[in-house]
């Protein structure tokens, strides 16, 4: 029993080290709380049918948004800040991809994160939002790139062969 309690453990520490630190199917990690590939895949899908683009020319900004929204999601629970649809309607309503991103009811839910996002760094401010966010542990499975906080972006087309991105 010691020496399969041993091995697993082992090949759990091989795993992590190799970049393995995100389940498989994992897009990313917004402080435990894990997003799959598929749920960014139908999102993504979504996205391309409000945007009339190809779903692949989006899905970075997908992922982007999405995060975004997740990080917000967290600061706002942790926070105890909440906004209305109608709040966030109106945040998106002002420019055109938020138009757009409110096309499509499974894109809205993207806009919707978008929105919280904006309306939480308006409220705190800059300097507070930033603190709040340098909280919040990311995990960013590398084949979707890694998160750049400073421009609240995921960057680059990614890599199976990168470690996975703690924040």
């Amino acid at each position: 029993m010691r020496k399969m309690v041993g091995a697993v453990l082992l090949a759990i520490g091989v795993l992590l080290s190799s970049g393995c630190a995100t389940p498989p199917n994992a897009a990313f990690i917004v402080d435990g709380a894990i997003t799959t590939g598929d749920e960014i895949e139908d999102l993504v899908q979504a996205c391309a049918r409000a945007f009339q683009q190809d779903p692949h020319t989006l899905r970075s900004q997908v992922v982007s948004y999405v995060l975004e929204g997740r990080i917000a999601a967290q600061i706002m629970v942790e926070q105890d800040i909440k906004y209305s649809d109608t709040e966030r309607e109106e945040i998106l309503r002002s420019t055109s991809v938020g138009n757009t991103l409110l096309r499509d009811p499974a894109c809205q839910q993207v806009g919707y994160g978008v929105a919280d996002y904006a309306l939480l760094l308006n409220q705190l401010g800059m300097e507070a939002f930033i603190a709040a966010q340098e909280k919040v542990e990311i995990v960013l499975n590398p084949r979707y790139g890694y998160w750049d906080d400073t421009a609240a972006v995921a960057v680059g087309n990614g890599s199976l062969s990168e470690a996975a991105a703690v924040k």
